[in-house]
């Protein structure tokens, strides 16, 4: 130990700040702060506020507020309060009270009442009640009871009675049993013959 030591200073003034064993399997190395075991396997280092062990696959470190693990492939982390998984192709997050994926090409977030999906061109969010997509170019929300879709220049209504068109010249109307069309300037309403 005397010549592996450097904190022995002289053989009547021992003062060892730092302790190291090994063996034939592993190598322990302890100071006042911290404790790092090796083996051929795996890396541990210990101190007052974390905790990390790495493999030839894996490394992962927890603290009291926090755990991580890092592989190849993926990166976790964990609290308390939600937990995130990222890796080349996407990157979740989840807590108590929600779970959203992102991907290059999409967004997703789901809740106990909703779900939404957003790309680059279309949104979507769907709940127990109603479903509505969103585009640059048009609106669709469906209910249970109704459809709507509305654009730039129309907007239409259809119900299981009834089906509505509405656009900044006219609107039109159509039943089961009649038919309306309205304009700035007439009116018209027709039945079947």
């Amino acid at each position: 130990m005397r010549e592996n030591n450097p904190y022995i200073y002289g053989a009547h003034q021992l003062e060892v700040k730092n302790v190291i064993l090994s063996a034939s399997t592993f190598y322990v190395r302890a100071t006042s702060t911290f404790y790092v075991k090796v083996t051929s396997t795996f890396y541990v280092r210990v101190t007052s506020t974390f905790y990390v062990r790495a493999t030839s696959t894996f490394y992962v470190r927890v603290t009291s507020t926090f755990y991580v693990r890092v592989t190849s492939t993926f990166y976790v982390r964990a609290t308390s309060t939600f937990y995130v998984r990222v890796t080349s192709t996407f990157y979740v997050r989840v807590t108590s009270t929600f779970y959203v994926r992102v991907t290059s090409t999409f967004y997703v977030r789901v809740t106990s009442t909703f779900y939404v999906r957003v790309t680059s061109t279309f949104y979507v969010r769907v709940t127990s009640t109603f479903y509505v997509r969103v585009t640059s170019t048009f609106y669709v929300r469906v209910t249970s009871t109704f459809y709507v879709r509305v654009t730039s220049t129309f907007y239409v209504r259809v119900t299981s009675t009834f089906y509505v068109r509405v656009t900044s010249t006219f609107y039109v109307r159509v039943t089961s049993t009649f038919y309306v069309r309205a304009t700035s300037t007439f009116y018209v309403r027709a039945t079947p013959m």
